[in-house]
């Protein structure tokens, strides 16, 4: 966690800002004591890590790789990396959405290989896809999911 905010040329002060936590907080989670999965995903985010990264790491695990995106990058990043996907089993341009909880879930799911966590979540934006398009259409089967 210190490399990854030393990378971001950031203070303890600065991350925990960005986090939006305690200085407190942010020491102790810093420091390797036990803190909530909320503050580590909260740190995750800031510093470009995948969910579950500082937990598995606390826990004296390998730590999951950094995410593809950095700081401050969310929902437009991955709609634009989203259609530029051609190889969804090897996640080639995939980029996590942190600001959704549901693909955040579904990729801390660690006994699973990380290349299906990735063919869930993409398999979950084009029924999103689908639905918000037949939404548009007036096609209010196809836009519940019951057609």
């Amino acid at each position: 966690m210190k490399a990854d905010r030393l990378r971001q040329g950031w203070s303890k002060q600065q991350a925990a800002d960005a986090a939006g936590i305690t200085i407190v907080t942010y020491r102790q989670a810093e420091a390797g004591r036990s803190v909530r999965d909320t503050t580590y995903a909260a740190i995750e985010r800031v510093l470009g890590r995948l969910p579950g990264t500082y937990q598995a790491i606390a826990d004296g695990d390998e730590p999951a790789a950094a995410a593809e995106h950095g700081p401050g990058t969310g929902s437009a990043a991955v709609a634009a990396a989203d259609g530029g996907i051609e190889d969804a089993a090897s996640g080639r341009g995939f980029v996590l959405d942190v600001d959704d909880p549901r693909e955040v879930r579904i990729f801390a799911i660690t006994d699973l290989p990380e290349s299906e966590r990735i063919w869930h979540i993409l398999q979950m934006r084009k029924r999103d896809r689908e639905r918000r398009a037949a939404a548009e259409s007036g096609d209010t089967r196809e836009a519940t999911g019951t057609g």
